[in-house]
């Protein structure tokens, strides 16, 4: 398992939301944000580091008045080698449901929903991006809805090790062999706030495949 299969597998539970209704109830809905936030984190921007594209958007229409809208998706990451295969992905929605009481009485009524090949999308999207490990613990179910199952009951929290900490600090004071610094002062800055949310390792990690990146890039 890659370092960055890693990174990206285990989202914040403000990231999580326990559905409670519909044929989906129990499971866990992830933030579709974060899915952005984290691959920006490991890969750079969208459209720089990693990117998508639309390859395809169809409808069907069923049998008693719902009509299913479906989109897929390729994803790309680029490394010091360029960008690499697509990474497809398939994902649906709705475009109509056929919905009781809408309407004045309680027969059912075709709803339109304007949002259905925009939520087909992000679906799709999530499809792609958990084959590079994207939420992996959600999907391999050590989620519980309230914590992850292998992790110890919640301690109180304790101050980052030394050794973490000085690593760390070494990392983002690391300098080429021409002597300019491997991380600007606004990389430096995003780091610290990182151990706030992720903890000194969790960033230590980061920070450690973020150099080896620029190094690979530049060798």
């Amino acid at each position: 398992m890659s370092e960055k299969y890693k990174l990206m597998s285990r989202p914040p539970a403000t990231a999580l939301r326990q559905i409670t209704g519909g044929d989906l109830k129990g499971k866990t809905d992830i933030n579709p944000q974060w899915r952005y936030e984290i691959m920006d984190e490991v890969f750079g921007p969208c459209g720089e580091g990693w990117k998508y594209e639309i390859v395809r958007l169809w409808d069907y229409p069923a049998s008693d008045g719902t009509v299913l809208c479906f989109a897929q998706v390729n994803v790309y990451t680029k490394s010091a080698n360029g960008w690499s295969d697509p990474i497809p992905g398939l994902g649906g929605n709705t475009l109509v449901d056929m919905v009781k009481g809408y309407g004045q009485d309680d027969a059912k009524r075709a709803k339109p929903n304007d949002e259905g090949y925009k939520m087909a999308i992000t679906d799709a999207l999530s499809t792609a991006l958990k084959l590079l490990g994207v939420a992996a613990d959600i999907y391999r179910g050590n989620w519980d809805g309230t914590k992850y199952r292998e992790d110890a009951p919640a301690k109180p929290a304790q101050k980052p090790t030394d050794q973490n900490a000085e690593t760390l600090k070494a990392v983002m004071e690391s300098v080429r062999p021409n002597g300019t610094p491997w991380f600007t002062d606004a990389e430096k800055e995003a780091y610290r706030k990182k151990v706030r949310v992720y903890g000194i390792t969790e960033t230590l990690k980061q920070a450690e495949v973020a150099l080896e990146e620029k190094q690979a890039a530049e060798s």
